[in-house]
């Protein structure tokens, strides 16, 4: 690609596009639309009950928001924009600007989660979309600089095409530690009357009203956890089931059973860091099946298989430990990963509170290292009440990913 495409002619209408934008949308279209939608008031009310999030957030950031919101609802598909180009407004702008917003109603703008696929040139991206698998170019100065603060897992971005490839508006979220799966899982909270959604569906949900996705940038910092050299990651699955299978049931699972539900942990695979479990609730028939890395889904699914059962490899969510704590958070909705822990003692000596544990020590640490100063990992573990052994390597994995 690198070398059939002229990246300076493309720098140079981005140049041009992005001092139009500024002229037009910027400098009038913001304000007088904001005015005479009252969609300032409207974001406002919107983050009304995110107050906390919103605090923990940088000051200007609000403002930010505002803007992009803004200019979303103008020229996002079906936006207002077709609206205002039929209004007496229209008479202030030059010919130029105005065959230029007639451009956006012709291209609109839309968010995007994606992954970096290559880097062909300064400040050029090829970016693949995770929720509509589309390839694009981008150019983005800013995700330049993000990029060299340390690794980008995913991006979320306001794009915009200028004819020659697309440009971000507004604030850029650089996730360290956040997949597509994240992103799903939180969707589904947003909408847990509506039922499981689309990778279509997702996006629609963000055109729709993008504010709870934006709010995600409190987590943006937040980088995967490891322990030793292992990801973790829940891995929930949940199937249909009438009977508890299997001949060789003890040969693979320490079984316990109490008030009608069956605890199978899949031997050497029920410790940190996997936490492999499943069970069978008798009353209910359901087989739920709960891990705490892929690896140790995949072996649960195998030790399944060979009792009896039909199941898939894929889990039907996938959700890393800071993130699920803060999508519950954003969303207000309490989810518990393991419905069946309160019944067996064992399943206490990783809980839930670990969660939250892992989240103070994470913004402690990262605080350190924004603010160029090394951590007191056994300070941090008394303070936060963490597993010192699993700090350690959360440190050590967040100076390797940052380049701290």
């Amino acid at each position: 690609m690198a070398s059939t495409i002229d990246y300076s002619r493309i720098e140079s209408d981005c140049l041009k596009n992005s001092a139009i934008v500024k002229r037009v949308l910027d400098d009038f279209l913001l304000y007088y639309v904001a005015a005479r939608e009252k969609l300032d008031k409207k974001v406002d009310r919107l983050l009304r009950s995110h107050s906390s999030i919103v605090r923990s957030l940088p000051k200007s950031w609000t403002g930010f928001a505002k803007s992009q919101y803004i200019a979303h609802e103008l020229f996002r598909e079906g936006g207002l924009l077709a609206k205002y180009l039929q209004h007496s407004m229209v008479n202030e702008l030059t010919p130029s600007d105005m065959n230029w917003l007639k451009g956006q109603l012709e291209s609109p703008w839309r968010f995007s989660y994606a992954t970096i696929l290559e880097r062909p040139a300064p400040d050029f991206f090829v970016m693949f979309d995770v929720f509509t698998n589309e390839e694009y170019l981008l150019y983005s100065p800013g995700l330049t600089k993000d990029v060299q603060k340390g690794g980008v897992s995913l991006c979320f971005n306001l794009i915009a095409n200028n004819g020659s490839c697309w440009q971000t508006y507004g604030a850029i979220v650089p996730f360290r530690g956040v997949e597509k799966s994240d992103i799903a899982y939180f969707n589904e909270l947003l909408h847990t009357d509506e039922g499981p959604e689309t990778t279509q569906g997702v996006m629609e949900s963000v055109a729709r009203n993008p504010i709870p996705y934006m709010l995600l940038l409190a987590g943006a910092e937040q980088p995967f956890v490891y322990h030793n050299d292992t990801r973790m990651i829940f891995c929930v699955a949940e199937y249909e089931c009438d009977a508890l299978l299997g001949d060789l049931l003890n040969d693979l699972f320490d079984a316990e059973y109490t008030m009608g539900v069956h605890r199978l942990a899949l031997k050497n695979w029920d410790r940190l860091p996997h936490f492999s479990t499943a069970y069978f609730d008798e009353n209910e028939e359901r087989l739920f099946l709960l891990a705490y890395t892929e690896m140790g889904f995949t072996a649960l699914i195998d030790g399944l298989r060979k009792l009896g059962y039909q199941l898939l490899r894929e889990p039907d969510f996938k959700v890393n430990p800071p993130f699920f704590s803060l999508a519950q958070e954003i969303t207000g909705v309490e989810d518990s990963f393991n419905p069946y822990g309160d019944l067996f003692s064992e399943d206490q000596e990783y809980d839930p509170d670990e969660i939250e544990r892992i989240n103070d020590g994470l913004a402690i640490m990262m605080d350190h290292l924004n603010n160029d100063r090394d951590a007191d990992v056994t300070k941090i573990a008394l303070q936060t009440g963490m597993n010192p052994e699993m700090l350690e390597d959360l440190y050590r994995e967040m100076k390797r990913k940052t380049g701290r």
